[in-house]
């Protein structure tokens, strides 16, 4: 069965792309001859590596790389493109948004591209639930690289039946685990670390009443009315977990299954004063206890921070 990541990627470069584009390329117009060929090797034997599924993403044309490791696409369109190396195993798939490299096709002159593969590791993990003594399935497992600056997941997938979750040709590097079920809410595991050709397995023991909740209303200040479809999304301040929610008819809103701890909770919505409608954004924190509800209201002022800042 594809992987999520894999899917991700076939998704990258063009699902519906036939099956001659693997062997030559095609020949889109014959007054365009510029040629995208080179070699595939392990980056640290030096060999060539055999079965690399090599994608050109604008034109949409694909390529493997044959015994030799070595890889040609013909007919290119001159111009801005971008290139993404799916290796087989053991090798590292390089992260979904950053796996297409840009490169620059020049009109009738030929590029030669040299990659070097590195290994990649795995993680296996078994969720369990201690008060019942039973496995965890469905619960839903994201990733993020420490090295990445922004809030990135490379992994969208869930256990299985057993309990189990098993993802392989992870980069290698340190990874904060991000772990959600409803009825058990979201477990955070920093620091785990993936090294290349090893498999890095834990027991994850999921409490069943460790869930914390918060709920509140949007009213208009001068008017007391409610705010519907509000939208409120709520950030971890010490650490990586999100939730978000839509204001309901009344104005309430509720969030559930979450981790305790301290959040930044930020509501974005539009309200309207004499017949004109302005777009607003306020933020508090509050902590969001276990087992128990954390009450945040939100009052809309007629004026408010966000909106002096647009107009000055």
């Amino acid at each position: 069965m594809m992987t999520y990541k894999q899917m991700a990627m076939r998704w990258l470069c063009g699902l519906l792309i036939p099956t001659f584009f693997l062997i030559t390329g095609f020949r889109l117009n014959a007054e365009i001859k510029s040629t995208v060929h080179g070699k595939v090797i392990d980056g640290e034997t030096g060999q060539p590596v055999v079965g690399v599924e090599i994608c050109l993403v604008h034109f949409k044309a694909w390529a493997k790389t044959d015994k030799n490791g070595k890889f040609i696409i013909y007919e290119v369109p001159y111009g801005q493109e971008e290139i993404a190396f799916f290796p087989p195993s053991p090798y590292a798939y390089e992260k979904v948004e950053n796996a297409a490299q840009p490169i620059m096709i020049e009109k009738g002159k030929n590029l030669y591209i040299l990659k070097k593969l590195k290994y990649g590791g795995a993680i296996e993990m078994e969720m369990f639930d201690p008060g019942t003594n039973s496995p965890v399935a469905g619960v839903e497992v994201n990733l993020k690289e420490i090295a990445l600056d922004r809030q990135t997941l490379i992994s969208d997938s869930y256990s299985d039946s057993n309990g189990k979750f098993t993802l392989d040709r992870l980069s290698a590097g340190e990874y904060t685990v991000i772990l959600q079920k409803d009825g058990y809410g979201m477990k955070i595991l920093p620091g785990i670390e993936i090294q290349a050709k090893k498999t890095t397995s834990f027991k994850v023991l999921f409490d069943s009443t460790s869930k914390a909740r918060v709920t509140g209303r949007v009213i208009c200040q001068e008017t007391n009315v409610p705010l519907k479809d509000v939208l409120l999304s709520i950030h971890r301040i010490d650490r990586y977990g999100w939730a978000y929610a839509y204001t309901l008819e009344d104005g309430w809103y509720s969030m559930f299954d979450m981790e305790p701890g301290l959040y930044k909770i930020t509501i974005f919505g539009l309200k309207e004063e004499n017949g004109k409608k302005e777009e607003f954004r306020i933020i508090k924190k509050a902590y969001i206890s276990k087992d128990y509800p954390a009450v945040v209201n939100f009052t809309v002022d007629c004026t408010f921070e966000y909106d002096k800042k647009k107009k000055e």
